[in-house]
């Protein structure tokens, strides 16, 4: 039994419509399951300024740099309060959407430890060598789409558009022509594809 925390991008707040406020339907489908090897955490977490993360503003280094450090300082308290679970022992897997991944890459370069990552059009750095983080992570599937209308704009990463162009062996792309950026966390899109991210996660 593994925890699976379900990370947004930016520009979300507690009690948002959709399609922004996916990780809480995403939760309830899979709340409906009663074998399920993982428990699923949806959590919304918020910016430095005014509880919001200023998409135009993440272009500045030291501004990303703040908030992936208030997130994930946010994030492995919550884990060890709540979950008590221990990331460098791997008990912990992710789905991120957008600038979830660009979160999901700077806790890896922290020391992060993940048993599966699914990363779902994120501005995660196409070029992120895997090769060098392969010790904390036990397999990645990358979901990206060259039809991305979103992470073309990101000035740190675009492997929601270009998928992972470093290759390894544990790392699965899934790419799909004619995506945008938020029609993977659509509810036609959380139905269409939560039994694979399902599979995934529990393979």
């Amino acid at each position: 039994m593994h925890r699976v925390i379900l990370l947004h991008g930016i520009e979300t707040s507690t009690g948002a419509s959709e399609p922004r406020n996916w990780p809480a339907r995403l939760e309830g489908i899979w709340e409906t399951k009663q074998d399920l090897s993982f428990r699923v955490s949806s959590w919304i977490w918020s910016g430095i300024y005014f509880n919001w993360v200023w998409g135009v503003l993440t272009w500045l280094p030291w501004y990303r740099k703040a908030v992936n450090k208030s997130v994930l300082e946010n994030l492995a308290e919550i884990e060890r309060f709540v979950a008590n679970s221990a990331v460098s022992q791997g008990q912990l897997s992710v789905i991120a959407h957008s600038y979830g991944g660009t979160l999901v890459q700077t806790a890896l370069e922290q020391g992060w430890h993940f048993h599966k990552i699914i990363l779902l059009a994120t501005t995660m750095d196409e070029n992120f060598d895997w090769r060098k983080y392969e010790k904390q992570f036990n397999s990645v599937l990358v979901c990206w789409s060259p039809d991305d209308n979103v992470t073309v704009h990101s000035t740190y990463g675009m492997q929601g558009k270009k998928g992972p162009l470093v290759p390894h062996e544990r790392v699965t792309n899934m790419k799909l022509d004619g995506m945008k950026h938020f029609d993977w966390i659509t509810p036609q899109g959380l139905t269409s594809f939560g039994e694979a991210y399902r599979h995934f996660l529990e393979s």
